[in-house]
């Protein structure tokens, strides 16, 4: 009976949803259809929210809510009602929240959004699916970003990957520097980059602030996802004129359809500092210059 009240209950519920067990704090905004808090209950946010005036809020068009957000290629140019809903939430409970966007009349999709916290530890899941409306089969792939703080760095491990620069830079040093097991990507950048985007093919990556690590992985709930056709699941942006920063991973390309949605699952686990060997920059003063900043 509680759990049926609860559920009815979040569906008329317009403020923020916060999940939380003795481990982490996670919340979201159903109207803005975002995460807009993940981290340690009283700890650093490992995203960055923005602040939506509460006229943009209550309309339609596009918005930057900030947090992590969900984007669907390909699709119009900011395609405002997949991006920022609002929401409706199908169900609520203190460990879980799924939320169901509105449809895309332009695509004639819509999309689903799970969050749940595993027990009491410091792990969630994150799972998007497009759904489509029709038997119509079209081929889509999603985008999960989160806008990284300042004061963070994104971090890659370096074991069978390259970061490759895909715009906006031609060398990665000092963008990127280097540990003894990770890519280093601190933000803000070290030097000036204007609309840099990076990417690397591998399916998880963390994010670290004063409170710790905030790992991403993407599971490999089928064989696309295992395999993904994009040779870079992973990307960042950097943008120093509009103090922009992102980090995303992104599903492989699916045929969508009404009995064959995407689903994209991604896996999460929060470490405190000092509870994991922190890594520092390399040094590589043997090495030519050149390479260095390779």
């Amino acid at each position: 009976m509680s759990g049926v009240w609860i559920a009815m209950y979040a569906c008329f519920c317009a403020g923020p949803i916060i999940l939380e067990n003795s481990a982490i704090r996670i919340e979201v905004d159903p109207q803005l259809f975002s995460v807009q808090f993940a981290g340690f209950p009283g700890g650093a946010n490992f995203m960055e929210r923005l602040l939506v005036e509460e006229e943009a809020r209550a309309g339609s068009g596009w918005v930057d809510p900030g947090g992590l957000v969900t984007d669907v290629f390909p699709a119009p140019e900011r395609e405002a009602v997949l991006r920022r809903g609002p929401a409706s939430v199908e169900f609520q409970d203190a460990h879980s929240v799924i939320l169901l966007g509105p449809v895309s009349e332009k695509l004639g999709v819509r999309m689903k959004k799970e969050l749940r916290l595993e027990g009491d530890e410091a792990k969630a899941r994150y799972t998007v699916t497009l759904l489509a409306q029709s038997q119509e089969s079209k081929r889509y792939s999603v985008r999960n970003t989160v806008r990284v703080p300042l004061r963070s760095t994104i971090r890659v491990e370096k074991e069978k990957t390259e970061i490759l620069p895909l715009a906006g830079l031609e060398k990665l040093a000092p963008v990127v520097v280097r540990s003894m097991n990770y890519w280093l990507i601190p933000v803000p950048p070290t030097s000036s980059v204007n609309k840099a985007v990076l990417g690397a093919a591998v399916l998880s990556f963390s994010l670290e602030n004063r409170s710790g690590f905030w790992k991403r992985t993407i599971e490999k709930a089928t064989a696309e996802d295992a395999t993904p056709d994009n040779a870079t699941p992973f990307f960042c942006v950097l943008d120093d004129a509009t103090r922009s920063y992102g980090a995303a991973l992104q599903s492989a390309s699916q045929d969508v359809s009404l009995g064959a949605p995407l689903v994209f699952t991604e896996s999460w686990e929060f470490v405190h500092r000092g509870t994991i060997k922190e890594e520092k920059p390399e040094k590589t003063e043997k090495e030519p210059a050149d390479e260095k900043k390779e």
